[in-house]
């Protein structure tokens, strides 16, 4: 069953399921076939390209550099499906399951992964450039050294997510749920935090102001954020929106915080050492027991 016409002569037949078959190459363009059964098949290197796949089985299975440009995968079950190198771009993973699976690498540029479960999936290295993540799981998923630019994240939860070295530019992270996540030495120059949480989270040596031709001011906007108890060690915020924000324990030493918003903002227990508030609204802020850039204790 290793061409196409001997697959499809069998879906008119009736037949659905194609679990642990082995069809490398496989070649299956713009075809409408839902509810199939892929499970632990060997798909690696197959075109399926437009096709419309809603509420298939791809749990397990090896689609490693496959060609799955504006595919639909809405409702598929791909959990712990090895996908590296494949190219996704375009591809609609809308309420897929992609729990566990294996992603390195992958073009995901443009793609529709709204309410889609990506806890534990591995994508690192991934490209996911204006990619939607809108209310998505991503809990102790692996984005390290991933190009997230203008992704939208809004409402999406990343719980230990590991997001270390990865480009967050102009990303939509509103009412996002970041706790414990990783983003050390991260670049989320102009994203929008507004709501989200960030409890516990590491954002030591990361770069979140502006610095684009333009240099307008509160291009990071953090109001009503969650920071509590977040690690801001040696980030940079320049013109930075925090109004309202909640940095109670949180890690601001050595931080830079020029021009930055600060009215009406929680730091109690903030340690503030070494902080660089140059030009910065530091109006009705409340620093009970805070640590100040000069080391005394509020």
């Amino acid at each position: 069953m290793k061409k196409s016409e001997d697959f499809q002569s069998q879906y008119a037949a009736g037949q659905r399921n194609f679990g642990y078959a082995d069809l490398p190459r496989f070649e299956l363009i713009n075809q409408v076939l839902h509810d199939l059964n892929f499970c632990r098949a060997n798909l690696r290197w197959s075109n399926l390209s437009g096709s419309d796949l809603t509420g298939a089985c791809f749990s397990g299975a090896d689609l490693s550099h496959a060609h799955l440009i504006g595919a639909n995968f809405s409702g598929t079950d791909l959990s712990r499906a090895d996908l590296t190198g494949a190219d996704l771009s375009w591809v609609n993973f809308t309420n897929a399951n992609l729990s566990y699976a294996t992603l390195k690498e992958v073009n995901l540029s443009h793609a529709n992964l709204s309410k889609a479960n990506l806890s534990g999936a591995n994508l690192q290295g991934a490209v996911l450039r204006g990619v939607d993540l809108t209310g998505a799981q991503l809990g102790r998923a692996n984005l390290s050294r991933v190009n997230l630019t203008n992704a939208n994240l809004a409402g999406a939860t990343l719980n230990k997510a590991d997001l270390s070295q990865s480009k967050l530019n102009l990303a939509n992270l509103q009412k996002s749920v970041l706790q414990r996540a990783d983003l050390t030495q991260g670049n989320l120059r102009g994203a929008d935090l507004r709501g989200a949480v960030l409890r516990d989270v590491s954002l030591s040596e990361v770069t979140l102001s502006e610095l684009h031709r333009q240099q307008l001011d509160s291009q990071i906007n953090l109001h009503l954020a969650d920071l509590q108890d977040a690690d801001l060690s040696g980030a940079i915020l320049k013109g930075a929106d925090l109004r309202y924000a909640v940095l109670t324990g949180a890690n601001l030493s050595n931080i830079n915080l020029r021009g930055a918003h600060l009215i009406d903002a929680l730091l109690c227990g903030a340690d503030l050492r070494q902080v660089d508030l140059k030009g910065s609204i530091f109006s009705q802020v409340i620093l009970a027991e805070a640590t100040m850039p000069d080391g005394t204790v509020r």
